[in-house]
């Protein structure tokens, strides 16, 4: 009998569980909910702002550059943050996103002049570049592939929940209380995160392979993890210091580069970060029979719920599959919608009276398409691109292409519906959505279930 205890007690302490790993995930992605929040402020409070000319005297087109001047912070700054990051490790950086994103909030509190909220926004752009280039490199590192798999989309998860709850704060408070209930967000996460573990991979990187097995055990919540800091200890050694000129003189780095660059900036160019800060602003304009404020609140939660849910399917169905078919599914919805409104903006012969509903509805059949490819992939997928040496420098480029997308189709997006009606920006993804599963046809490899040695593996082959 006691040989059994024993033996029980010896095989829970190296099969380890994994509800640690899934809790550090979801504490990180309290950072994803500050920047979900951020990014889709202009929403309600461009309306807002706009018709307020008592309290500020601005007008919607400079109300519109608040959709952009977060976008400056995060082409300006990623490539500053790679030594930091090197030097000073991820968890230290992730704590310093929620010092960005409580100032942005406490200047958004008292600010009233045009200047000191693209100031806000611009600070913001700071701690997204933070957030975008550190987290995927975090999760990516800490978790295994099975975890990584369903619950590295937390971060997803948590934007999206971001988006819904600023626009439903919009509703039934002015800028200066929203500011202030959205400061406790990056404050907890400020007092929660420090017990959170640093990577293991970056420990190793330092030669503090003590430390290193210490986060791993605390990680995996076993004591036998040898076997697996082996795999870790090797594959770094074999790695040499990664250098900005190694991300394209090697074939490896080159090809995860050119991957991960092409899905991060395929979700800007086929409308996934676009329609958040504009979307109360797109129903307004839509002339749908429901209120642009209950559009929103309709379009923000089933966007929460549905990528809540999509995780399961992506991993599922394998990264490949999951985002070609996405991007194809929502070209259709896309172009649909982009004749609807080009028949409501030019053409008088057809009554669209009894279809107020399609933008509303033909927009969350978008939600549905995208929660599993295309609006989650890509965020997930970077992180797992590239080796460990070289990870801070290639996340962090992708990223300024991503900023850089980001600034040209957002103001692209206001322009093509101001003159030429919402049809135009709609159509416009549809093409970039179809242009975009092509080429991931041709270059995606799956990574699913992979380990991050196995997928530099498969790279080298391709």
């Amino acid at each position: 009998m006691t040989s059994k205890i024993t033996k029980s007690k010896n095989e829970d302490a190296n099969n380890g569980k994994t509800w640690f790993e899934i809790l550090v995930i979801l504490i990180v992605s309290f950072v994803s909910l500050s920047a979900g929040i951020l990014m889709t402020w202009p929403s309600p409070f461009i309306i807002q702002i706009v018709n307020n000319k008592e309290k500020y005297d601005i007008t919607e087109e400079e109300a519109s550059y608040f959709t952009v001047f977060n976008t400056v912070g995060v082409i300006v700054f990623p490539p500053l943050l790679t030594p930091i990051v090197n030097r000073f490790g991820r968890k230290k950086l992730l704590l310093l996103t929620s010092v960005f994103y409580m100032i942005t909030f406490i200047i958004k509190a008292f600010a009233r002049s045009l200047w000191l909220f693209y100031f806000a926004r611009f600070l913001n752009g700071f701690g997204d570049s933070i957030t975008y280039t550190c987290v995927v490199v975090y999760i990516g590192e800490i978790t295994t592939p099975k975890v990584r798999g369903v619950w590295g989309n937390a971060v997803v998860w948590f934007g999206f929940l971001g988006q819904f709850i600023i626009n439903v704060l919009g509703i039934y408070f002015d800028v200066t209380t929203t500011s202030f209930i959205c400061l406790t967000i990056p404050t907890f996460l400020l007092i929660v995160f420090p017990f959170m573990p640093e990577s293991p991979y970056f420990y190793l990187s330092k030669g503090r392979e003590e430390e290193a097995k210490t986060s791993l055990r605390k990680l995996r919540r076993k004591l036998n993890i040898e076997d697996e800091f082996m795999r870790m200890k090797t594959a770094i050694e074999k790695e040499e210091t990664g250098s900005w000129g190694d991300l394209f003189k090697n074939k490896v780095n080159r090809r995860a580069l050119v991957t991960a660059m092409f899905l991060r900036v395929s979700q800007i160019w086929c409308g996934i970060f676009t329609f958040g800060p504009y979307i109360q602003l797109i129903f307004q304009k839509s002339g749908s029979n429901l209120s642009p404020e209950l559009c929103t609140i309709i379009y923000t939660f089933v966007n929460f719920l549905f990528y809540s849910s999509a995780a399961y399917g992506s991993n599922k169905l394998g990264r490949r599959v999951s985002l070609i078919s996405s991007l194809v599914l929502t070209s259709i919805v896309f172009i649909l919608e982009a004749i609807y409104f080009f028949i409501d903006d030019y053409y008088n012969i057809i009554d669209l009276t009894s279809l107020r509903w399609f933008p509303l509805v033909g927009l969350m059949v978008f939600l549905l398409f995208s929660c599993y490819g295309i609006g989650t992939i890509p965020f997930l997928m970077p992180g797992e691109l590239f080796a460990p040496s070289i990870k801070a420098k290639g996340v962090a480029l992708v990223i300024c292409i991503f900023g850089l997308s980001n600034f040209i189709v957002n103001t692209l997006f206001y322009n093509l519906m101001t003159t030429a009606g919402l049809g135009a920006p709609f159509l416009f993804f549809g093409i970039c959505s179809i242009i975009s599963a092509i080429v991931f046809y041709k270059i995606l490899p799956e990574t699913k279930n992979k380990t991050l040695e196995e997928i530099q593996i498969i790279l080298s082959k391709m």
